[in-house]
Order: structure tokens, then C-alpha cells, then sequence
């Protein structure tokens, strides 16, 4: 948003900025002159002014507004996002105690379809959400308004007294959650994400990485930053085993979003992550425009792989029918 345009002089935009953080209760000031504010519903705002910003410029705002309509089954196979039977597994995996992490670049849609994934969870599962900004909502009510499922909403808090995701994760375990949802892994607290996933609990999360493969290096740069007297190795097999189920989704040149690759986790050797790719969507060719700008590309969504007897077998003692793993158990091609 160009404020200086709309609204004229650098002083006013700064005041506009600071009021609408406001809403959210987060104070922009010469000690704290940037931050993310929840300004309404389904609406996130993240501004900054003086002395972070150009005098000139006054203030910055960028403002993300949730669609008001869920992204359903139907929005993300009609977009060639990804397939049905993409859609069934993510799905399967979380509804039967197999964590899934969601990794890509900031605009790749990835809590849009964390959101898709979650409301797909059964009514009778608990889930806890923890989140900077409120995005997620996964109430469900019935016609007279009582609540269907078991979610509970946690927020963290800013200075002063802040109330970090750290602090909140450690709440949730307390809370018996059956889906644990730390809405965005970037720093320390990922020891604790990856530690409650060994221990019992279905994590859902995202990150920011490049690939399938370098989400599990991000993932241990972060554990790092904890602080642990545990070698890399060591780490790394507990981060592939706290997250089996790798999604990498990516905004391609002609904006359409993909889900790049599915992966599969299935060990640790010399410090490399080794599993196999489940799904892949491939690039076929690019369309372009007089200009040489891309404006389509051309691909498809292609099985490659089955999934692991360790991973067949957790899921059968998690109560999946045989008929059902026999569906990605079989049929794939390497």
C-alpha cells in the first residue's frame, strides 16, 4: 500500500499505520517501530514507521486478507494445485497420528492449505493452534450455533510481557492436544515442535525452505538454535522422525501455486535425509507472451513412489483400512 499517495503527507501516514495496529493492540513507537498487528477478522496487518522507514515515506503497511470462503477440495483440484489422491493422503496421514510439515516461500499458500488440511481433521480429535497472528479458524458450528469440534485457539503476545510461541507450546502439552499446531516454525521453539512430535502428538506446521530435502536442514539449523548437547546426526534422525510427511509448495513464474513435491522421510545417512518422493508435479514446458514473459506453466501432477512398510504399518495400527493403505502402499512407479 502506497500511503503517501492516499493520504498525502509522511506525518499522517505514520498516524494511520499506528491506528490501525491499534486494533490488534500492538503500540507502534520510536521504541517499537515495527510489528505485526491482527487488525479484524481474517485480516493481518504488518506496518513499520520512523525510524525504520524513510522520513519522506512516512509509514509501511502491507495488509493480508483472508479469502472469507474456505479454500475447499474442490478450489485446490480445479486450480491443478494439487490432485485428490495428494489431498486423501495429507489428510489420512494427520487423521491417523503421522505429522506433516508444509514448507515454501513466503505467498505459497501454505497456511491457506494447513487451514484446508485441518478442517478435515474428525470432530472428535483436539486440536491446538499457536499462532503470532490469528489466520487459522477451524471452528465448526451447527445450525444453533453450538461448536462441533474441540479446537483451541492460542495467541502469542508482544512486549510488554511477552508471551512467546515457546511459552505456548509447552501450555499446549498440557492441554492434551491430538493435533498440535504451531502455525509457523522459525526459530528455537522447533525442539520442542520436533521433541512433542516423538512423544505421541500429530504436529502440523510450516516453514519457510526451498525444497522437500533442505526443509529437514532448516528444520535442524532451528533445533540448533536451542541450544542441545545432541550430535546433528542424532538430531536430525528425531526431526525426520517427528516429521515422516514433507509437502513443498511453491508460486511458479505464471503465479499458479503447486504442490511441488510430497516426500517421505524414512531415515538419516552421513547427515543426509534419505526417503523417497511420493508425489511430484512436473514441468513440462513454459508459454510465454510477445514480451518473453511466462505467462503459463505447463505440467502435470505425477505419482512417483509408495509409501514405506514402516509407514503401511503405523498407519494400520493407527485403525487406516488395509483396502485404504493398499491405495498408496501400491501402484506407484520409482
Amino acid at each position: 500500500m502506497r500511503l503517501n499517495e492516499t493520504f498525502g503527507n509522511p506525518e499522517a501516514c505514520a498516524n494511520i499505520v499506528r491506528k490501525m495496529s491499534r486494533f490488534g493492540n500492538v503500540i507502534l513507537d520510536g521504541s517499537k517501530p515495527i510489528g505485526d498487528s491482527y487488525i479484524s477478522k481474517g485480516v493481518r496487518m504488518s506496518g513499520a514507521i520512523e525510524p525504520c522507514v524513510d522520513p519522506d515515506a512516512g509509514a509501511i503497511a502491507s495488509i493480508r486478507k483472508q479469502k472469507p470462503s474456505y479454500i475447499t477440495r474442490e478450489n485446490l483440484i480445479g486450480w491443478d494445485t494439487a490432485t485428490g489422491e495428494e489431498l486423501d493422503f495429507l489428510v489420512l496421514c494427520i487423521n491417523n497420528g503421522v505429522s506433516v510439515a508444509i514448507a515454501g516461500a513466503t505467498g505459497s499458500g501454505k497456511t491457506a492449505d494447513m487451514g484446508y488440511i485441518l478442517s478435515c481433521v474428525t470432530l472428535d480429535k483436539r486440536i491446538v493452534t499457536i499462532e503470532d497472528t490469528r489466520e487459522l479458524t477451524l471452528t465448526q458450528f451447527d445450525e444453533n450455533g453450538v461448536m462441533l469440534n474441540d479446537v483451541i485457539h492460542l495467541l502469542t503476545k508482544e512486549e510488554p510481557n511477552p508471551i512467546t510461541m515457546l511459552d505456548l507450546l509447552k501450555l499446549s502439552l498440557r492441554l492434551h492436544p491430538e493435533i498440535l499446531v504451531p502455525a509457523e516454525m522459525r526459530g528455537k521453539e522447533a525442539l520442542t515442535v520436533q521433541e512433542a512430535g516423538r512423544t505421541g502428538h500429530t504436529i502440523v506446521s510450516t516453514l519457510h525452505a526451498n525444497s522437500a530435502r533442505t526443509a529437514y536442514d532448516r528444520i535442524l539449523t532451528m533445533c540448533l538454535e536451542a541450544g542441545t548437547s545432541l550430535s546433528e546426526e542424532r538430531l536430525m534422525k528425531n526431526i525426520v522422525e517427528a516429521f515422516p510427511i514433507m509437502l513443498f509448495k511453491m508460486q511458479l513464474p505464471d503465479k499458479s501455486r503447486k504442490y511441488m513435491e510430497v516426500f517421505e522421510a524414512t531415515g538419516v545417512q552421513n547427515g543426509e535425509v534419505t526417503g523417497s518422493t511420493l508425489f511430484k508435479y512436473v514441468v513440462d514446458h513454459y508459454e510465454r507472451d510477445v514480451t518473453g514473459r511466462i505467462i503459463k506453466v505447463a505440467g502435470s501432477h505425477k505419482r512417483m513412489g509408495c509409501i514405506s512398510p514402516p509407514l503401511a504399518e503405523r498407519l494400520l495400527v493407527g485403525g487406516v483400512p488395509q483396502k485404504e493403505i493398499r491405495r498408496f502402499a501400491e501402484g506407484g512407479t520409482v
